[in-house]
Formats: structure tokens, sequence, C-alpha cells
């Protein structure tokens, strides 16, 4: 079976520790925020999993999910290219076919597949209460099940109920179902939303770093505030980019902003490092062991504050 990357290599290798850069196998270091261990691999050799876009019952007659995360990453690669480059400029295109690259992004995860397979549990609970409640139909419906199986069945309406109610019917998502809604998911974040928003991008200054994670688009408001005079807003959505720069997708108007690109101080960076770090699910991705082990310390210390 085909070992299937979550987070493509063309993106991690933006993260690769400049001092192996000219090794036969660059690394970069990655923290197991689980077992709390630093340790530097490739990129190649990390953020995937065996089969993970593998479909179910359609198998060969659905389309390569690999293929089609092949083409979007192909698409955004040049762009991203120019972007760690310090060409900032954007035309529709690029900004398009970025869209594309981070809303998928945000749907191929695990973490984002275990948010879609609750979802869709929840909505088969919440649609089997309903079914419940509506006895007329249901025992007529029951009724018929009934008759087309001579008898057979010693299924009743009050054992159904009371199993619906006590949340002892569970309802069980197909694998094909989740592949499907996270790759619309995808496609309706870029085009619904990115493609409207104000575009930003935000580099470090004064030594800082950024880094990334297995999950590495961050929804929603990176702070409960507003940093240096802007509003605050209905919703941001943050990627980092490369150790120096990171992008934020935002419904708000900056003040004193040139052409889209601001520049964080590094004690800025740190809180915005802080606030990537809860959306990482179990391994964060970082330019350097210093940086790692910062990770370590930091997440500990946000986890003993919960």
């Amino acid at each position: 079976m085909t070992k299937n990357h979550f987070v493509p290599q063309f993106y991690l290798k933006g993260f690769i520790d400049p001092a192996s850069k000219d090794l036969h196998n660059p690394y970069l270091w990655v923290v197991d925020l689980q077992d709390r261990i630093v340790m530097k691999k490739g990129p190649e050799n990390v953020a995937r999993i065996v089969g993970f876009y593998d479909w179910d019952e359609l198998g060969d007659i659905a389309p390569s999910i690999e293929d089609i995360y092949s083409k979007i990453e192909s698409r955004a690669a040049p762009v991203v290219a120019r972007i760690r480059n310090n060409d900032f400029h954007m035309t529709m295109g690029d900004r398009y076919n970025l869209s594309i690259f981070i809303g998928f992004q945000i749907s191929r995860t695990p973490f984002a597949r275990s948010l879609v397979i609750d979802r869709i549990k929840n909505s088969g609970q919440e649609k089997l209460h309903e079914i419940v409640r509506n006895e007329v139909e249901f025992r007529e419906k029951l009724d018929n099940y009934l008759k087309s199986k001579n008898g057979e069945s010693e299924l009743t309406f009050e054992y159904i109920k009371n199993l619906v109610e006590e949340n002892k019917l569970q309802v069980i998502p197909k694998r094909d179902n989740v592949l499907g809604t996270t790759l619309s998911m995808g496609l309706i974040f870029a085009e619904k939303v990115f493609l409207n928003s104000y575009w930003l991008f935000v580099l470090a200054t004064g030594g800082a770093c950024y880094f990334t994670s297995d999950h590495p688009v961050s929804i929603g408001k990176p702070s409960g505030n507003a940093l240096k005079g802007r509003k605050n807003l209905e919703f941001e959505i943050a990627i980092p980019i490369s150790p120096s720069c990171f992008l934020l997708l935002h419904q708000y108007e900056f003040i004193d902003v040139v052409e889209g690109v601001d520049y964080l101080r590094a004690n800025e960076v740190y809180e915005i490092n802080k606030l990537m770090l809860r959306v990482a699910d179990r391994y964060v991705f970082c330019s350097s062991e210093e940086i790692g082990m910062w990770v370590l310390e930091t997440k500990q210390r946000l986890f003993s504050q919960m």
C-alpha cells in the first residue's frame, strides 16, 4: 500500500535545517508532542500514513486522491517558492492556486478527518432521534420492513426507540463518504472564503522563526486581541510558509500596511508560535533543534495551564 503524505513534501522542505541543505539527505527537526522527544528526519519520512487516501467501496472507480493532491501541489509549489524568495506579488492565478492548496490542506490531515467523522456521526444521531420522534411514519415503515421479512424479525418500535434514546444505536460513517466530504470541504473553503479574503504576508524579524505542524493551517482567531492597531475580526486563517514568513488571510483592513506585507518583532513571533502550537495535532516541524526544544517546553507550560 502507498504511504500518503497528508502534509506535502515540497511544503515541508521549506522548513529543513539550513545546516543540512547541502547534505545528501537534508532534514528538519520533528517534535513528537506525545512522546516528548525532538528528532531529525527527512521531509519524505514524516506526515505520512499508509493507505490514508484509499477508497473502500469505490476502489478504482473513484478518482485517485493522491493524483488530485499532486496536481494541486504542482500548481501551488511555484507560488510558494516565489514567496520564500521574498516575491510577494500575487496574480489572480497565484491567489487561486494557493487558495486551493490551503483549502485542501485544511481538510486532508488526520485531525481534520476525525472532525469530519464526528460531524457525520453527530448528524446521523440527530437524524435517528428525529425518525423515532415521528412515531406514526416510523411504525408504518417498520411494519412494511417486518412484512418483507415474513415475521422473521422480532424488532419493535419500542425496542428501537430505546436504543436510539440511550444512544446505543450508533452511526458508523463509511470511509468513502468521509473522503468525499473532506474533498468537497477543501474546495468550499478555497472558493467561498479564501479568494474573498485580504491577504497579508507577515515576516519575522529579530532572528525569530516560525514552525509548522501536522495540521499546519489555523482557522479562527490567532489572538483575542488585535495586533499593532488592527481591528478584531470574524475569522482569520494562518499558514506558515517558511521559518521567516506566514500568510494571514482575514476579513478586515489593516492600518499602515503597504502592499500586503507586515513585520513582527521577535516577541510577537513567539506569541504567534504559541497560538499555532495549539492547532498542532501530534507533530511539529522546525528548522532547528533549538526551536524544537522551545516547542516542547512551551507545550508543557500551555498544557499545565489548561
